[in-house]
């Protein structure tokens, strides 16, 4: 979902608003109502395919039983995070649990922080840890530069 967002908003920046030659303040005023179009979904979507198979990366839904809702549930009542933040950070956690997520992967420092005070309060600790971690951070980590 983060990846879709960085995306659409580098879609939205680069193809819309810089090619407009937008001032700043009307580019930080509109980015809250982009105007993509089906084209530019698909471009979202051919974009994170191919990211995918970069990486070889897989998918998975975590919040397959009715069970599993009461965490997102739970988080959404004790922690600052919006509902649809608690539900991509449950999914996650739900993931460590089962050691098939180690790292969740956001730009949004507001999130970041609260997670990390809900993770901490869920001890999730040993190799079942979640990190919480930025794109950059990541790159650097994981995919360092080739030299060229």
């Amino acid at each position: 979902m983060e990846v879709a967002d960085y995306k659409k908003d580098s879609l939205f920046f680069v193809d819309k608003a810089i090619d407009k030659r937008w001032e700043m303040r009307r580019i930080v005023r509109e980015s809250y109502k982009k105007d993509l179009r089906a084209g530019d979904f698909e471009k979202v979507f051919d974009w994170f395919v191919e990211f995918l198979n970069e990486y070889n990366l897989e998918l998975f839904d975590f919040l397959v039983t009715a069970e599993n809702w009461f965490l997102p549930q739970k988080i959404a009542f004790n922690s600052n995070l919006s509902a649809p933040d608690a539900v991509h950070l449950a999914s996650a956690m739900i993931g460590a649990y089962n050691g098939q997520c180690q790292v969740f992967i956001t730009n949004d420092k507001f999130f970041a922080a609260e997670a990390n005070k809900v993770i901490g309060n869920r001890k999730l600790t040993g190799k079942l840890k979640l990190k919480i971690m930025t794109i950059a951070e990541v790159e650097k980590k994981y995919f360092p530069q080739k030299p060229i």
